[in-house]
């Protein structure tokens, strides 16, 4: 048998010596240096290991850029030497940087510090650049093989052991030395953030221990004998003889029967599995939390998780911005002076965490934020410094906007606007909404003038249905209301005229967020449309020939189409948007209803009838994005035919697309919060069980005629309004005539008789 060498042989012997005096010899079947006894947190520990390996995972992801002043050091052999295997540990082996950065954080958690040492090669490198590939590694020690030297009350140099046994000595200058606080008797070192989740740690792994030791007795398969009496030697030999051979035939397949005789009386019973306590599950719960909590990592982590998101509310990103940033500053600022050496000047290095995926969802929350903030006029220079978004400087960054309109904010405009609602012209039902064409301003002339002759309550009559290629929108009559309505209407009971003044101030979020739907999706067409102008149009050059002159602008007519938005996708998030808003303001409708008669449960409309209500509503806007459409398609030919530069022509279809979001948009909105808050409103009622409702208008001179002959009508709530000669559900009813529904600002309220 061949021995192994004597220096083996002697080195193990005084091992297992050692362990003998120490106690560790006492192998629990897991092999040798597996003990009872906890000594190698990282090693014995899961919880330990995950933890630490959580952190040095993050900030292995990221990468260290080195900085001269503000600005990226990149030189080429320089950037070579750090991208191959700058470090070395005493037995040799190398690591590349981002190894480097794994191990420092282990060494920072298991013995809080870690020393880079300079070798000869590093110490003169100061006088001159070196050519990196003559240097030696930088050497990474481990902690436990440092020894400090004092003097004097100051530390005067380092000893290193490396694997070998061999002892080295440096100057402090030649040590790069990151310790953690050490509040306790020794300031020269380090304090291991592992000690103070000793405990822990320790009594997790022992009770790991004892739960394997009770599995193992588990699969124990042995009996026992218990006797009535005393058994001599003998018989418990026979005993053991007969169950032994009967084992050995079960193992073959044979079973048969024993018979055990004797003068005593006894039986076998078979082990009893036993479990770990609900005590003892319960106190690893509470030790894993701890080990992470003392490791800085959330106790979340050490859970299972349903989601696993990676936003600013995520537990990584607490992880990060709690622990792993300030410890990889940490770890990084090690590499500030062999790098400056290299460099042969001052130079900083920094982990880049703004390319980090968990940081880089954060910080698009933070950009969906911005857009919110400059949505309500908030500049984005402003936006930028509350937020810390990094930006640079632009031109026009320092001026608000107001939504959707692409306005600069009117700095001495008053703050806060007309608190009456009936003075607010976004809440009017104007009295001349028809277009300025001369034909149709001379028809509803003749339709006023004779309603007014008549002295009566004439039905609107809709321009729209007299008209070509009809605009439902803006095509219809709101002020033919006689004299006797406006002098009616003048003589309204105050608290009545309080109480429309009241709902419609609720009304106002409900306007603007219909608004900003319609906005945000004009303004996406209207992005298309300057893309493809800005990339594509070429203005028609001068002709001397007319003919040829005719044929150009022809040609540049039919061209327009090549700049026009996507109808079909315009159409779909229009409609999509729409349907959004009107979910969430047929809920707040219900809801301010059962406030106002104060019931406490929740509303909630029906599912399926929101659907109808959808439906319904789409019926009425499908025209719209068409007349859109049509509208920038007669901007562009207008443009183009004229000869406008790209400027000018991209001046023209914002001016359109602006005219369109503060007029027709506007319409829209206040017409389709009336259908939502009359359906909403309806729809609680009933579900309150409210017998009766009543008509309420304005009161404003502009108020149609129809409409204010309807005032303070009641009827029952399962019942219509006879509007102009329609039936009404409630004000705003989808069934309506657009002239009776459009830009109404009538409201429903609940009334307790039928004479209210």
């Amino acid at each position: 048998m061949k021995l192994l060498p004597r220096a083996v042989r002697s080195w193990v012997a005084r091992s297992f010596a050692a362990d003998f005096i120490a106690g560790r010899d006492a192998d629990d079947g897991l092999g040798y240096g597996r003990t009872a006894e906890f000594i190698l947190p990282r090693e014995q520990s899961g919880w330990v290991r995950s933890a630490i390996d959580k952190k040095a995972g993050e900030i292995a992801a990221t990468e260290v850029e080195f900085y001269d002043g503000d600005k990226e050091y990149d030189e080429a052999r320089f950037k070579a030497f750090w991208s191959g295997q700058p470090f070395a540990l005493s037995t040799g082996r190398r690591l590349t940087l981002d190894q480097y950065r794994v191990w420092a954080a282990n060494w920072f958690d298991l013995k809080g510090e870690f020393f880079i040492l300079l070798r000869e090669g590093w110490t003169d490198i100061s006088l001159r650049p070196r050519n990196p590939a003559s240097l030696p590694p930088l050497l990474l020690a481990r902690p436990d093989c440092m020894r400090h030297i004092v003097s004097g009350g100051q530390i005067i140099g380092w000893a290193h052991t490396d694997a070998g046994g061999r002892q080295e000595t440096f100057l402090p200058e030649d040590v790069i030395h990151v310790p953690i606080m050490n509040t306790g008797c020794d300031e020269f070192r380090g304090s291991a953030p592992v000690d103070a989740i000793f405990n822990a740690a320790a009594g997790d792994y022992l009770a790991g221990v004892y739960v394997k030791n009770l599995m193992r007795n588990n699969g124990d398969q042995g009996v026992f004998v218990l006797a009535d009496g005393n058994l001599d030697e003998a018989q418990k030999q026979q005993i053991i003889a007969s169950l032994r051979e009967k084992q050995r035939k079960a193992r073959r397949g044979e079973f048969s029967i024993g018979f055990l005789g004797g003068p005593a009386k006894f039986e076998i019973q078979d082990a009893k599995a036993q479990a770990p306590g609900a005590d003892l599950t319960a106190a690893r719960l509470a030790s894993r939390h701890e080990i992470y909590i003392g490791l800085g990592v959330p106790a979340s982590m050490a859970d299972i998780k349903a989601s696993y998101s990676t936003g600013a509310s995520s537990d990584r990103y607490q992880l990060i911005t709690g622990t792993c940033i300030a410890e990889a500053g940490a770890i990084d600022s090690a590499l500030d002076r062999p790098a400056s050496l290299l460099a042969g000047r001052p130079l900083t290095a920094v982990a880049d965490w703004d390319d980090h995926p968990v940081m880089v969802e954060a910080r698009q929350a933070r950009v969906d934020t911005a857009i919110k903030l400059t949505g309500v006029g908030m500049p984005m220079k402003n936006v930028n410094d509350y937020l810390g978004l990094g930006m640079d400087a632009f031109p026009g960054w320092q001026i608000g906007y107001l939504p959707f309109s692409v306005s600069p904010v009117d700095p001495n405009a008053s703050q806060g606007g007309s608190s009456d609602p009936a003075a607010d012209p976004a809440l009017a039902e104007p009295a001349d909404a028809a277009p300025a064409d001369p034909e149709v301003e001379q028809l509803r002339l003749v339709l006023l003038a004779r309603q007014r002759a008549a002295n009566s309550k004439p039905e609107c009559r809709s321009l729209s249905s007299q008209l070509s290629a009809p605009d439902s929108f803006s095509m219809f009559t709101c002020g033919c209301h006689g004299d006797a309505s406006v002098v009616a209407q003048k003589a309204r009971d105050p608290k009545q005229l309080a109480q429309w003044r009241d709902h419609m101030t609720k009304r106002r979020g409900t306007v603007k967020l219909y608004q900003s739907k319609i906005g945000r999706e004009l303004m996406k067409a209207r992005g298309e449309v300057l893309a493809k102008i800005q990339k594509n149009y070429r203005p028609a050059e001068k002709s001397g020939s007319q003919l040829s002159a005719l044929n150009s602008q022809l040609a540049q007519r039919a061209a327009a189409a090549n700049f026009l938005f996507d109808l079909t996708k315009f159409s779909d998030g229009l409609l999509a948007a729409m349907r959004k808003a009107g979910e969430t303001a047929l809920d707040t409708a219900g809801s301010q209803l059962f406030k106002e008669i104060g019931r406490d449960d929740p509303f909630k409309f029906p599912p399926e009838a929101v659907l109808e209500y959808a439906r319904a509503r789409e019926n009425k806007l499908k025209g719209v994005p068409q007349e859109t459409f049509d509208r920038i398609k007669e901007a562009l030919e207008e443009g183009i035919t004229k000869g406008d530069t790209t400027e000018e022509l991209a001046t023209r279809v914002r001016a359109e697309f602006n005219g369109i979001d503060q007029g027709k948009a506007r319409v829209i909105a206040t017409t389709e919060t009336a259908a939502a808050y009359g359906a909403g409103r309806d729809e609680a009622m009933q579900q309150a069980g409210i017998g009766y409702k009543q008509w309420l208008t304005s009161g404003n001179a502009n108020v149609r005629a129809a409409h204010a002959a309807a005032n303070e009508q009641i009827v029952r709530i399962d019942e219509f309004f006879e509007v102009g000669g329609e039936q009404l559900q409630f004000p705003g009813d989808p069934a309506g005539a657009p002239e009776n529904v459009i830009n109404c600002h009538c409201v429903s309220i609940p009334v307790e008789t039928a004479e209210g």
